[in-house]
């Protein structure tokens, strides 16, 4: 009886083991909304206000991705750059090339929360943090 039950429990340990070791590729098509923290070689620290930046993720395949990421200026305007990004192998983090200039990578929080960090060098270098909450 001992034995069976030990049998009992291996084997279920084992069917169990794959199913944990694989993460699943997380979809991440919608808009994820939120705020940016930046600091910029010439202007300093900045802070935009919560909702003022929006990455739109249109379309996904496997772990790779494209979409548009939209933010607001203080005077008013609005701009729209578009970007191509992968998911990390482990599910947890994505890395993003903007198609003008500037790189993201990224922590994937939650299904709802990404936090990203985007470094541009050259005649204008900044850092930024954005902060982001899926809206759908």
């Amino acid at each position: 009886m001992k034995r069976m039950l030990m049998l009992v429990v291996l084997m279920s340990l084992c069917a169990a083991a794959p199913a944990s070791a694989v993460n699943p590729i997380p979809d991440l098509v919608g808009e994820w909304m939120g705020q940016v923290e930046i600091h910029h070689a010439a202007k300093g620290f900045i802070t935009s206000k919560p909702g003022n930046v929006t990455f739109e993720i249109i379309e996904q395949v496997g772990h790779t991705f494209h979409g548009v990421k939209t933010w607001g200026m203080p005077d008013g305007t609005t701009h729209k750059e578009s970007f191509s990004g992968v998911v990390s192998a482990d599910g947890t983090h994505v890395y993003i090339a903007e198609h003008e200039d500037g790189l993201i990578m990224g922590d994937l929080i939650s299904d709802t929360d990404m936090a990203l960090y985007y470094l541009e060098h050259g005649d204008a270098p900044k850092a930024m943090f954005y902060e982001l909450k899926r809206v759908k």
